[in-house]
């Protein structure tokens, strides 16, 4: 090798080793969690079980015209609601997926009123939610969702004796049952836990249009002069993650 390549070959390793541990120093070293989660990635955070609680808000029951004219405990427009479900998110949290199973309940009996009324629904909801704002380690997102909902209606005289040996005359009770589908927009409010990316928390609100609902019937015998349940509906809960 002549001395010009020998310069030449110098000033270019010279060069190349200055360029790589100017590039080194710019990089910043990466921290223990950050080579855990390179090296084995927890994948149970895109998706958990969930139990979830709140409130739905019913615009009004067509039905608690027909029980003030009878002077029976009308339905509360302001139902406890309870329901478990399954989540699943894909990369960056941007979209989620859910199915869930929820329960309203209710059960009035006013003092001044001979007859009482229980309520319960169950429902089955599918959502799809979509992020669309980021604020540190939380963020809103939002969707659409579907709700199928069974409903039940039990009216019962409060102080009624039942005679075991004479049950022919027990009629002091009435049960009915309808059902309707729901669709409408859904908003989420959502905590992650930066150190661990998973989900911790999400609060959820929901606002239903009535898109079908059925008569009010009963599985023992004829209804006469029935109606519809169309309202529709607001509610606000909070979801819980299980992971596992």
């Amino acid at each position: 090798m002549n001395k010009s390549k020998l310069v030449n070959f110098t000033l270019c390793f010279l060069l190349s080793t200055f360029f790589c541990k100017a590039i080194a120093q710019n990089q910043a070293a990466l921290t223990p969690e950050e080579i855990t989660k390179l090296v084995n990635p927890d994948e149970k955070k895109w998706r958990n079980i969930f139990i979830s609680f709140g409130g739905e808000f019913v615009e009004n029951f067509n039905i608690n015209n027909s029980l003030i004219n009878q002077e029976i405990a009308v339905l509360p427009t302001n139902l406890f609601y309870v329901g478990i479900g399954l989540s699943y998110r894909n990369q960056d949290y941007l979209d989620t997926f859910e199915a869930e199973l929820g329960f309203n309940f209710s059960n009035n009996e006013a003092d001044n009123l001979d007859f009482g009324s229980a309520y319960n629904e169950f429902q089955l909801q599918l959502r799809y939610e979509r992020k669309f704002a980021e604020i540190e380690s939380a963020f809103f997102s939002a969707g659409l969702q579907a709700k199928s909902m069974f409903a039940g209606l039990d009216i019962f005289l409060k102080d009624a004796l039942v005679n075991i040996d004479n049950l022919n005359n027990a009629s002091n009770n009435s049960s009915l049952q309808h059902q309707a589908l729901f669709l409408g927009p859904s908003v989420s409010f959502k905590w992650v836990n930066p150190n661990t990316e998973r989900l911790v928390l999400q609060v959820m609100m929901n606002y239903d249009f009535n898109l079908y609902a059925n008569k009010w019937k009963s599985n023992y015998g004829k209804i006469l002069n029935s109606f519809k349940e169309d309202a529709t509906r607001f509610s606000i809960k909070m979801l819980i993650p299980l992971y596992f």
